[in-house]
């Protein structure tokens, strides 16, 4: 029998199978699918408190074009770099296994985006799926990018 290792996903064996034999741009459009899943349950629990005043990053204090930079270039880059590169194989090298280690991501991730207690949620839902898709990527290529 097979034992475990850090980068085994953790997943049913027949969706890991599944997620690793998909190419890579349909493995992105699922994830980008997963995200907007992942946004749901704030989505849901805003309609029952519309008053409520979910927070961000006030970005509507700054021009368009920071925004865009900041918002869609750097801030992805520097998250993935922190929330999913560094953190994960840090946790890989104190041979966390897989899905321990998705966890401990998705709540760092969840904890940096602290602007309200439904932001930290879809963050750390979204936080998941970015770490999944990152852990299967490297699974079948060895590494992510």
């Amino acid at each position: 029998m097979k034992q475990p290792c850090a980068t085994d996903i953790a997943l049913p064996r027949r969706l890991e199978l599944r997620l690793i034999g998909l190419p890579r741009l349909r493995l992105i459009v699922l994830g980008l699918l997963m995200l907007f899943v992942a946004t749901l349950p704030a989505a849901v629990a805003l309609s029952f408190t519309p008053d409520y005043e979910v927070g961000g990053a006030g970005f509507s204090k700054q021009n368009i074009f920071r925004m865009i930079i900041w918002g869609c270039l750097l801030a992805p880059l520097l998250e993935t770099a922190i929330h999913q590169w560094a953190c994960l194989r840090l946790l890989e090298r104190f041979r966390v296994a897989a899905p321990n280690a998705i966890l401990v991501s998705s709540l760092v991730f969840g904890a940096a985006h602290y602007y309200s207690y439904l932001y930290v949620m879809t963050a750390f839902f979204c936080g998941v799926v970015l770490a999944t898709v990152f852990m299967v990527e490297r699974k079948k290529n060895g590494a992510p990018f």
